[in-house]
This record gives C-alpha cells, sequence and structure tokens, in this order.
C-alpha cells in the first residue's frame, strides 16, 4: 500500500510539473504571439503613415499641374 501511494505521489509530482512546462510554453506562445501582432500593427501603420505622406505629395504635384493647365489655357484664351 505504501508503495502505490508512493508511485501515485511520483506519478502526480510528474504530472505537475509537465502541467506547468505546458502552461508556461502556452504563456509564452501567447506572449509572442501578441508581439507579433503589435509589430503588424505598427508596420502598418508606418505603412500607412509614408502612403498618406505620398498621396499628399503626389495630389500636390497634381494640383500644380492642374493650375499650370488652367494658366496655358486663360493664355490660350487671350491670344485667340
Amino acid at each position: 500500500m505504501m508503495k502505490t501511494a508512493q508511485a501515485a505521489e511520483e506519478q502526480l509530482e510528474k504530472e505537475k510539473v509537465a502541467f506547468e512546462k505546458l502552461k508556461q510554453s502556452e504563456r509564452w506562445a501567447a506572449s509572442a504571439g501578441l508581439e507579433l501582432v503589435r509589430s503588424l500593427a505598427k508596420l502598418l501603420f508606418d505603412e500607412r503613415k509614408l502612403w498618406k505622406e505620398a498621396c499628399a505629395r503626389e495630389n500636390e504635384k497634381l494640383f500644380r499641374v492642374l493650375q499650370e493647365v488652367n494658366n496655358l489655357k486663360a493664355a490660350n484664351a487671350t491670344l485667340v
């Protein structure tokens, strides 16, 4: 009876250790997943910021071109 109780205790201790290892690995996996999500969110934020800046530059350039076209149309109208 003592050997069975001792064997059961040892088995229980082994299972506790295995459970703690699993729990720790799950925490690490969750932490790594959260870190991945955060880094992807930052990359998306940076990409969106660069995209907005590029669009603003392009819009400014196109606005200047439109102004030049309108000025040329007006100059052409005065010549005709």
